[in-house]
């Protein structure tokens, strides 16, 4: 892996950023009434806030998706000029478009456990999320392997998170 696939990556890190920003609102908007329906055991409060927010989560990831389909190649210009940057990058576009349907839920369920957390931290999740990722895909795949292994990851931690969710 070079310059160009540094570039590349670097690109989509900023892109992720993004979109993790947007959807990181969704799931933390909730937190004050989702602090409240477990401190004062209302239930209902709970479930409705978890649904709208999921649901305002999943329209954003929809929204997301579209941007991607229909700008990606635009958004990639707002990065670089270089013109095999921009191939490249397209080349990667694929794991922008489904991250956010893997990292909206990894965000939704870690702001409802953080609530309802009772031992472990969310560091805790982490580390075991990340012992979950098979790393050997790096070698193998190249980027698209680091890539896959941070949807991988995302996709253990909203697993990890609903388990404590549910506890």
């Amino acid at each position: 892996m070079g310059e160009v696939t540094l570039a590349v990556t670097t690109i989509l890190l900023q892109i992720h950023y993004i979109m993790a920003y947007l959807l990181g609102g969704f799931a933390n908007a909730p937190s004050i009434l989702v602090g409240r329906a477990v401190g004062g055991n209302q239930l209902s409060l709970y479930k409705r806030s978890f649904i709208l927010s999921a649901q305002w989560g999943f329209v954003s990831a929809i929204v997301l998706l579209l941007c991607m389909v229909l700008f990606g190649e635009i958004i990639v210009s707002f990065f670089t000029n270089i013109s095999e940057v921009k191939v490249t990058a397209l080349a990667f576009i694929f794991w922008m478009m489904i991250f956010p349907f893997f990292g909206f839920w990894a965000l939704q369920f870690r702001r409802h456990s953080l609530r309802c957390n009772r031992g472990w931290s969310d560091q805790g999740l982490r580390c075991v999320s990340a012992c979950c990722v098979c790393t050997s895909t790096l070698n193998v795949c190249q980027n698209h392997g680091v890539w896959l292994s941070f949807v991988l990851f995302s996709l253990a931690r909203s697993f990890f998170n609903l388990c404590m969710c549910r506890s």
